[in-house]
């Protein structure tokens, strides 16, 4: 076979191929003195000798590893915004599928699912790279709405230019377009930039849903790598227990520079994650209260080793209309707060409302939590009440 095969297809192959093998020094010992015809004798060997031997493989492995471009660690919990528990780790899944067409290809590389939320890790790889540089969508994304928002079609001068300055330094430059003589600045049904380098790009995104349909999954935390290819996180979460596992199908959607009339895709791809670590779970049963104008009606809290979830039903008389302008803060008995995660709030048709939030997670649950209602607007307190939870 005179087939070449590129570095990515090779460092897939070998770490396919050595995933599932365990080292054994001593069946290696014994083959090479079997070999040599040399009697096994036990020698002592000082510690600091086998710590060296130990640190110099693990600086092989990652040596090896960088150069065949195979990605160790997680890096899932880096974008969560609440720590896991020490050894959370060891229940994520990695290298769980991945589909390509000419341009892209999608890898879904790390995922976990803990019967209330979702994380999965996709990266995207340009496999034109020679020619197209990848694109992270939130922060051109923003650039390209925000224009949108606040600009509108005006005179400029003969060389005038709109740019924007990612953070990673990458300017890019809004288009002019001219109408009778007169230059003016793209209008808002024009979202295309073009680099002031002038590379091309694929501005890139991750279209996720469960098999039934359910966009479960807000993928669009978008990171660049070292390497050119482009790390995006999806998260999602529920107020009830899923049981059992869940499929998902997944493909990337792009543009090639920034040309949406143009859209693309890949194929789509499937994936099941099973359920994994143990949980915590309790009511959250309202007790002593100083809350003026909200009232906490009922709600629950789910802990596992990858993330805290807390789902509430409370009351607000001092929302306006359709929507509540209150926030809630979660405290321990110590009062220490509970650092927390992503939120969500919404009306129910009898007018109260529903809070889903992540929290840190906890090893061991506390008799009860505070749980006090801050104002949106100047942060000022309405009060706190004193939850027992009821396993």
């Amino acid at each position: 076979m005179n087939k070449k095969i590129t570095r990515a297809e090779f460092a897939s192959s070998v770490d396919r191929s050595l995933s599932g093998l365990r080292p054994d020094p001593d069946l290696c010992r014994r083959i090479i003195s079997s070999e040599k015809g040399v009697r096994m004798e036990k020698r002592k060997v000082s510690i600091a000798l086998i710590a060296a031997i130990m640190l110099m493989a693990a600086l092989v492995t990652v040596a090896v590893a960088e150069v065949l471009g195979i990605h160790l660690g997680i890096d899932l919990f880096r974008f969560s915004w609440v720590k896991p528990l020490d050894g959370a780790e060891e229940i994520v899944e990695t290298r769980i599928a991945s589909v390509q067409d000419a341009y892209v290809r999608i890898s879904v590389e790390e995922a976990v699912y803990d019967g209330r939320g979702a994380a999965v890790l996709f990266r995207i790889e340009s496999l034109q790279s020679d020619k197209y540089v990848l694109e992270a969508p939130q922060e051109l994304d923003y650039l390209q709405e925000e224009y949108d928002m606040t600009e509108v079609p005006r005179p400029v001068g003969p060389n005038a230019q709109l740019e924007f300055t990612l953070t990673d330094g990458t300017v890019y430059v809004r288009p002019t377009y001219e109408k009778d003589g007169i230059l003016y600045y793209a209008d808002a049904t024009d979202r295309i930039f073009t680099r002031k380098d002038g590379r091309e790009y694929i501005c890139v995104h991750v279209s996720c849903a469960m098999d039934d349909g359910n966009d479960f999954l807000d993928a669009w935390r978008g990171e660049k790598q070292a390497d050119g290819s482009v790390l995006i996180m999806g998260r999602g979460f529920t107020e009830e227990t899923i049981e059992g596992d869940i499929g998902f199908r997944v493909k990337c959607v792009y543009a090639l520079n920034g040309d949406y009339s143009q859209k693309r895709e890949t194929a789509e791809t499937q994936f099941v994650l099973k359920r994994v670590g143990a949980t915590l779970r309790a009511d959250i049963i309202p007790g002593a209260s100083t809350l003026k104008g909200c009232e906490i009606i009922k709600g629950d809290v789910y802990f596992t080793p990858v993330c805290g979830y807390l789902t509430l039903i409370f009351a607000d008389n001092n929302a306006q209309p359709g929507m509540s302008d209150l926030y809630w803060s979660i405290s321990k008995p110590d009062g220490t707060a509970i650092p927390d995660g992503d939120s969500e709030t919404i009306r129910l048709e009898d007018g109260t409302y529903r809070l889903k939030m992540e929290l840190e997670p906890m090893e061991e649950l506390p008799e009860y939590l505070y749980l006090e209602a801050i104002c949106w607007d100047d942060d000022s307190s309405y009060g706190k009440a004193k939850c027992f939870l009821r396993q």
